[in-house]
């Protein structure tokens, strides 16, 4: 389980029919805790001011899928988040130790790229990205996007020196998007690529991988009945938590809201209540990196979650992430910002398959198969 990313499928519904893309598998260079340690202080930053494409699978902590830009085409690792909403990727301008890790793009060798005026900068929990933009033709999963502005990371924060995928490809609402340009998705739409204003999501568990569709849900993916939640908030895929529950408890929420976050690993969460979901848990803090360990094995309680008024259960084998032989890290963190919201990240989304819809500014849930 803890040893290698497995490829996850990709399917894109447009009007040529679903495209398929198979990936490779990858090795991790961290173990468990490190890897969701930095992803906990990247999320204090990108969560901290808020008022079928195959994807591969990193051990149950991210799941990654390629995209391809300019012509020819040069091909990256991207991660695919509802969690933000900027596109980039790392330049060959890029000196930063984080570059030299990760494939990057060169403006030169693609005859349709042109160049924007102006710079940007993302902030993240070890530090900022920064760079330049342009337009070019981004291909994901066959989708032909023929002018989508794109981030060039001339600097990056040390937090990505040691990630699997070459940049993030951002499924949030455009509102939260630094570069201030249309998302691929919005473009998607704009350029009529895809016959509804949906994506979904479906992650397997390792080792399989998983499958993220444009347009269309795969029924094949879930069983029983979509119930949606609305979004309460645009900027993050954002639905009201409407109550949380261990075992026969009730926990005391001081949060109102859930982000739906595929780019999280964790289900992330203030201070306090993490205290208390894991202390009903046989959770142990490990102090400030935001992580509990668990117990790997015994009689554990359900966890469950209401959006929509629906109640979504999680099992000890939902929330139990195996470190190494003999330690487990608890799927429920602390996000050590005082910002009254969850963070439901792949914990929940291996369990649950979602749907996007932009549309009726929604979130669907339904059991994954």
């Amino acid at each position: 389980m803890r040893l290698s990313i497995l490829a996850l499928c990709l399917v894109a519904v447009a009007h040529g029919g679903p495209v398929r893309v198979s990936l490779k598998p990858i090795e991790p260079k961290k173990k468990l805790s490190s890897r969701l340690a930095n992803q906990i202080r990247n999320l204090q930053v990108k969560y901290g001011e808020l008022a079928a494409l195959p994807l591969e699978n990193e051990n149950d902590v991210a799941y990654y899928g390629d995209v391809t830009i300019g012509t020819p085409g040069q091909t990256f690792s991207m991660i695919f988040d509802t969690g933000s909403s900027d596109f980039w990727v790392p330049s060959v301008a890029c000196q930063s130790k984080a570059c030299q890790n990760h494939r990057k793009f060169d403006p030169a060798k693609s005859s349709t790229f042109t160049r924007s005026p102006g710079n940007f900068s993302i902030r993240y929990g070890t530090g900022s990205l920064t760079g330049t933009t342009g337009q070019d033709v981004v291909s994901v999963g066959g989708l032909n996007i023929t002018k989508q502005t794109i981030g060039l990371s001339t600097q990056e924060a040390d937090f990505f020196v040691n990630t699997i995928a070459d940049g993030i490809l951002g499924l949030g609402f455009r509102q939260i998007s630094e570069i201030e340009a249309p998302p691929p998705f919005y473009n998607m739409i704009s350029e009529k690529l895809i016959d509804q204003p949906i994506f979904s999501f479906w992650f397997g568990r390792y080792p399989e991988g998983g499958e993220l569709t444009f347009g269309a849900v795969n029924n094949s993916r879930f069983s029983g009945e979509i119930k949606y939640a609305p979004v309460i908030r645009e900027g993050y895929w954002e639905v009201a938590l409407q109550g949380a529950s261990i075992g026969n408890r009730t926990v005391r929420l001081s949060s109102n809201g859930a982000a739906i976050d595929t780019g999280t690993s964790l289900i992330v969460m203030p201070d306090n209540e993490a205290d208390t979901v894991n202390s009903y848990i046989g959770g142990t803090s490990l102090g400030s990196q935001g992580l509990y360990t668990i117990p790997c094995s015994g009689d554990l309680p359900d966890v469950s979650l209401k959006f929509g008024g629906v109640q979504y259960t999680l099992s000890s084998d939902d929330y139990v992430l195996q470190d190494t032989d003999d330690t487990c890290i608890s799927a429920f963190g602390s996000s050590g910002i005082s910002q009254p919201i969850w963070i439901v990240g792949d914990a929940f989304l291996r369990k649950y398959y979602t749907v996007y819809d932009l549309g009726k500014k929604r979130v669907g849930f339904a059991l994954a198969t």
